[in-house]
Formats: C-alpha cells, sequence, structure tokens
C-alpha cells in the first residue's frame, strides 16, 4: 500500500483597475444633447469622436486591491492486488480540501446622495440573491478510484485493460479576487449617459462632463467631493463622482459553489500482431459536473419593463430602447401625458387612467429582481427608500433591499458536460528501418458552457439548459500518422554508389486530416430585452438562412422580446489538412563523431486551414454554405500557418 499528502501555501496580491483610467463609447449623437433645443442634424460617431464629445463614459473608482489566500491539502492511498496470475486490480482512493476565504462585504457611502450601507446591507443585498465574495469551502471532495488488466492469453499479447475514477479541479482564485473587488461597493463605477440636455437636470450626461458644464457640487449627479482632471479628461479615482442612472456590474460566486468534478472512465483492449507491431481499440468516456460559468442573477425582467411600457402608453413597445429609456412626463399636458394619467413623483411615477402605478424604468432599475435604484431616486428627487416605496404600491416594481447592483454576473457551478470518445490505434516499433503510429479517434463532446467569461453568458438567464449543444472544441473526427523511414544499416558499408550515396538517410513525415471545430453564431442585437448583447443568437428562417429578431426578421415572425431560435455552437470551420516532413542525412567523421543536416517542411501542401470563422449571422448568410450536418460555415477570420521550411545542422560528438 502507498499513501502520502500535499499541503500548499498560497499567498495572492493583486489588483483590479477595471476602467480607472476611463472607457469612452463615441456613438450618434443628437444636437440637443449639446446645445437645449437645437433641431440640426444629429452627430455621426466621427463626428462625436472629433468634438471630443463621448456619447457613453465610464470610470472606476476605489479600492481595486485584494489578498487572496488559499490552503489546498490533500491526502492518497492506493495499492495493488493480484486477483489472479493474470489479472491485476489497482485500487485508490484520494481527498482534496481548500481552506479558501470568504471576503467580508465592504460597507460604503455614497458621496452624492449621502446614503450609507453597512457591511450587513451589502450582507442583505447578497444573500437575497445566494452569491457571495470568495469561495465557500467544499470538504467532502473524495476521490474514488480503480483500474484493472487482464491479460487474457497469459503471454501476454492480448491485454484488456479498464478503469473508472473520479476527479476534483481546483477553482480559479482569479475569480474569487474579482468577487472581492468587483462588487460594487470597494470599487464603484460611475457611467455618463447621453440623457438629458446640457442644464443642471441632465444627470451624468457624458456630453457635459467633456463639454465643461457639469460642475461637482453644483450639477446634480457629480458629487461636491469629486475632483475632475482637465488634463487627463477623467474624475480622479479616488474621489468618486457617485452613482447614477446605470448601476455597476458584479462578480461574486454562487453561495451554494461545488468544486467541479468528473467521473473519467475507459476500457481498452491490446493486441500483439507478429513481434513488433500492436493494434489496439480504446473506448474513452468523461462526464463533468459542477463546472463553473458565468450568468447574471439579477437579470432585468423584460416581461414587467414591457407591461409598465403598456400601462403608459396603452400599446406594446417597439423594442428595448422604448421599453427602457421612455420619460414619465414632469407636468401633464395634452401632448405630454395619455388621457387620465395624472402626475406622481414628476418624471418618477405616475398613475394611469385605470389606476395603475407607472414607474420610470430607471428608478426602477429596469425591474431587475433585486430591487430599485434607490441612488438615482435620491440624487433627483430627495426621497429617502421608505418613502419611495410607499409610491411604489400598485405599480410592478416591489421594493428591496438597497443595492448597487445592476448585473450580477455569479460564477454558478451548475454547469456539465459530457465527452465519448472511440481511438483505433497501430503502432509499430522501430524494426527493420521503419516505425510507425497510425491513430484515428471518433469523438463527441456536449456542455452547457465552455468557459469562464462573462462573454460567454446564456443568452437567456432564465434557462440556462438551453445552452446545451455541441462544445466550442468538439471535433468529430481527427487521424494522424507518423514514422520514421531510415536507410539500412549495410548500405553505409556495401553495395553500389545509390546506395552508398542514400545510406544515413531519415525521412519523418507526419500526416493529419481533422474535422473543424464550432463556433457560436451572433447577431449583437439585444432582442429579449435583457440588456446583453454579446450572446444574443439569431432565428432560423423556413429557407435555412438567418435572420436577427426584430431587425431583418420577416414581419409577425418575432415581437419584443424573443431570444433567437438557432442552438449555441451551431457555427463549424472547415476541415484541417497538413503534411509535414523531416529530412535528415547524417555524415560521419570517424565512430565517435557526426554532422546531422536537416531539412524540415510544414503543411507541403500550402493548404489553406481555417483556424477561425466571422461569427456574425449577416456574414454566415453572405458564405452561403453548410455542412452535411446542418451547421453553418462562414468567411474565414484567420489561418493556420501556410507552407514552411527550416533548415539546420547539429554537431554530434
Amino acid at each position: 500500500i502507498k499513501f502520502g499528502a500535499d499541503f500548499n501555501w498560497i499567498n495572492v496580491d493583486a489588483k483590479f483597475e477595471l476602467n480607472f483610467p476611463g472607457l469612452f463609447n463615441f456613438g450618434q449623437q443628437s444636437c440637443g444633447s449639446l446645445i437645449t433645443g437645437c433641431a440640426g442634424p444629429a452627430f455621426t460617431p466621427i463626428q462625436a469622436y472629433g468634438l471630443g464629445f463621448p456619447s457613453v463614459f465610464i470610470q472606476g473608482f476605489g479600492d481595486p486591491g485584494s489578498q487572496v489566500r488559499n490552503r489546498p491539502i490533500a491526502f492518497f492511498a492506493q495499492d495493488t492486488w493480484r486477483m489472479f496470475k493474470n489479472v491485476t486490480v489497482n485500487y485508490g482512493v484520494r481527498y482534496d480540501v481548500e481552506l479558501t476565504e470568504e471576503f467580508a462585504p465592504t460597507p460604503f457611502r455614497d458621496p452624492l446622495t449621502g446614503i450609507t450601507l453597512s457591511a450587513q446591507d451589502v450582507q442583505t443585498a447578497q444573500d437575497a440573491l445566494n452569491v457571495t465574495q470568495g469561495f465557500p469551502r467544499d470538504n467532502n471532495n473524495i476521490a474514488p478510484r480503480l483500474g484493472a488488466a487482464w491479460d487474457v492469453t497469459g503471454d501476454g499479447k492480448t491485454v484488456i485493460r479498464g478503469a473508472i475514477g473520479m476527479f476534483y479541479d481546483h477553482p480559479l482564485l482569479a475569480v474569487a479576487f474579482n468577487s472581492d473587488v468587483a462588487d460594487g461597493s470597494q470599487q464603484q463605477q460611475s457611467t455618463l449617459l447621453p440623457i438629458g440636455g446640457p442644464s443642471p437636470t441632465g444627470l451624468f450626461n457624458a456630453f457635459q462632463v467633456f463639454h465643461g458644464t457639469a460642475i461637482p457640487g453644483v450639477t446634480p449627479g457629480l458629487a461636491a467631493s469629486a475632483q475632475y482632471l482637465q488634463g487627463f479628461q477623467r474624475f480622479n479615482p479616488n474621489t468618486f463622482t457617485g452613482f447614477g442612472p446605470i448601476l455597476p456590474f458584479t462578480l461574486p460566486v454562487g453561495k451554494d459553489f461545488e468544486y467541479p468534478y468528473a467521473i473519467q472512465g475507459n476500457l481498452a483492449i491490446e493486441r500483439q500482431l507478429g513481434k513488433n507491431t500492436i493494434v489496439s481499440a480504446s473506448y474513452i468516456t468523461v462526464n463533468a459536473r459542477h463546472l463553473a460559468h458565468p450568468q447574471d442573477v439579477n437579470n432585468v425582467q423584460s416581461n414587467l419593463l414591457i407591461d409598465n411600457f403598456r400601462r403608459f402608453a396603452g400599446r406594446a413597445p417597439t423594442g428595448l430602447a422604448e421599453a427602457a429609456f421612455f420619460s414619465l412626463p414632469q407636468v401633464c399636458t395634452p401632448t405630454t401625458c395619455p388621457p387620465g394619467y395624472t402626475v406622481v413623483v414628476p418624471g418618477f411615477v405616475g398613475r394611469n387612467g385605470l389606476g395603475q402605478t407607472v414607474v420610470s424604468p430607471i428608478a426602477a432599475n429596469f425591474f431587475r429582481k433585486l430591487g430599485p435604484n434607490y441612488f438615482f431616486v435620491k440624487a433627483l428627487t430627495g426621497l429617502d427608500k421608505p418613502v419611495f416605496d410607499s409610491l411604489l404600491a400598485g405599480s410592478l416594481r416591489t421594493p428591496g433591499p438597497i443595492n448597487s447592483y445592476a448585473d450580477v454576473n455569479a460564477q454558478l457551478s451548475d454547469g456539465n458536460s459530457s465527452y465519448n470518445a472511440l481511438n483505433l490505434e497501430m503502432k509499430k516499433r522501430f524494426s527493420t528501418n521503419i516505425q510507425f503510429l497510425a491513430s484515428y479517434t471518433w469523438s463527441h463532446s456536449i456542455d452547457d458552457s465552455s468557459d469562464l467569461q462573462t462573454l460567454l453568458k446564456p443568452q437567456d438567464n432564465t434557462n440556462f439548459r438551453a445552452e446545451r449543444s455541441d462544445s466550442l472544441f468538439d471535433q468529430r473526427h481527427r487521424f494522424v500518422f507518423s514514422g520514421v523511414i531510415s536507410s539500412p544499416e549495410n548500405w553505409r558499408s556495401g553495395g553500389g554508389g545509390y546506395r552508398r550515396f542514400l545510406s544515413d538517410f531519415t525521412i519523418a513525415p507526419i500526416i493529419e486530416l481533422s474535422s473543424g471545430r464550432p463556433f457560436n453564431i451572433l447577431t449583437v442585437n439585444d432582442a429579449n430585452g435583457d440588456f446583453q448583447s454579446s450572446n444574443e443568437r439569431p432565428s432560423v428562417l423556413p429557407d435555412g438562412s438567418l435572420c436577427s429578431n426584430l431587425v431583418d426578421c420577416p414581419a409577425g415572425f418575432s415581437t419584443f422580446p424573443v431570444s433567437g431560435n438557432l442552438g449555441r455552437n451551431r457555427g463549424i470551420t472547415h476541415n484541417y489538412f497538413s503534411l509535414d516532413m523531416r529530412l535528415t542525412r547524417r555524415i560521419r567523421f570517424g565512430e565517435r563523431v557526426s554532422l546531422d543536416l536537416i531539412a524540415e517542411g510544414f503543411n507541403l501542401f500550402n493548404r489553406f486551414n481555417e483556424a477561425a470563422a466571422n461569427p456574425f449571422y449577416q456574414v454566415v448568410n453572405a458564405f452561403g454554405e453548410r455542412s452535411k450536418g446542418g451547421k453553418y460555415f462562414s468567411e474565414p477570420t484567420s489561418a493556420f500557418d501556410p507552407r514552411q521550411f527550416q533548415f539546420g545542422m547539429k554537431f554530434n560528438f
């Protein structure tokens, strides 16, 4: 029996200065954003850039540093049992525990409104979303393993091997670090938007800041303590301006986070043919559970966003922009108010002719799960939480804890994957001047998330299981042949001139053929109203072409909100083929000294091998090519290396 232990002491000190230098977006803007009442033509994005007027400006503030501590401990024990003369069994067990730390919430005071959040207030908001900062400890990671080998004929020529085991993964400490720093209170994000004209009522207008009419302490939306650095076109990152209409995203960890594990199994049969050749067939299966993936747990409830607009306008919105950014009237006139509408709080709360309460979408924090944007309400109206909550009676916006959260992109651990593969192999040991290895693999990998990046969040945050599809790294077929061929030894000392010339040559080819790999097809259009555009997929029309909902799909095909019906990772790159070759000639200088002349060529046929393809549906449609399995090809955007040669010499002594 064997046993052992492993212990690591890990301390990580790092900084995450997210958007501290400022993030600028230059888009088309109306003339009225610059001059009140201006009815002139809109500024193009290029004109806005030339004038130095960003349409959106985001800057990070606060403390970017954190210290992550981890103490991984592992124990194992294993043994071997010779059950019969020709049967051997190996078995063992491993236990892993990581003494990670959860971080205490950071108290926070908003300098613009004076709203103060204690550590317990932040904890209450996190509890409501079932998230935390740092990794919860997972103490039950026991991983048994079992393997066996059977010499069927007793002569070692036919062997059957099988094994199954459980293997735990170590979560990335960067995830724990991000959850502490990007928490909405230790580090804050300020967002300036193109809302309101150049007047004191234009809360957080990026135009105002950059043409000098926004003055800290005078313009609503900028705290008196904020310091604008004129020469740097940003604020002092140590002087937060205050929260505005858009609250920051956070990167917490799910409270019930569990460490991912995989159950791996394989079964192989190996047969020796003759003295130097072996053939084998093996089957491999890997089923992983509790895989980490990002998901917004404070997502926009678009159905409430739509119904709130319908209460005001008496009709459905045409899209997200109308539902999310319509303005409630300050005062009622025949042109600004629908029939029967009354103002309760100018620009923030009103009641329609049916007595239903309507709320400003921005004040409602766009009907995210957790609660309203109390910072925005207090900044413009002076109303405290109890008063504003009382005014929400009869509305679609339920009160909630004061929080500084927009997207809460939590790392959850309910992802799954499965991998199955069949491998056929023939191997010849070096003899009679030749050796080779030929292998063919059929495999299929399925998962519902292939990475931890927030760009890979599900299309619909309320339906994660709809993401299940072929993995990004799924490769259905792969064949590889490699070999070494050398001239016979006796050619060096005997035979004709051509044999002597060809002696000490070695040729080593490598041939690879493989299937393409999937990619996700995107629209970059938010048709389901969740404020996420980087993960939206198109819909499939009856003729197989793709369209973007609410953009170029036929009338009546879809109504807001809607998610694309194309599955995840339905794009595919083209097949791969390459022939590489190495040619070596050894020149001998006596018994102990020699010189190798080496020539190597890669991708000798100079075949174009696609490495990546354009993921946008318009390009996919224009390319107009599909695979036999119904997947979509697209225009290549990068390629593997073209034909290359390299030469070298190696001196042996």
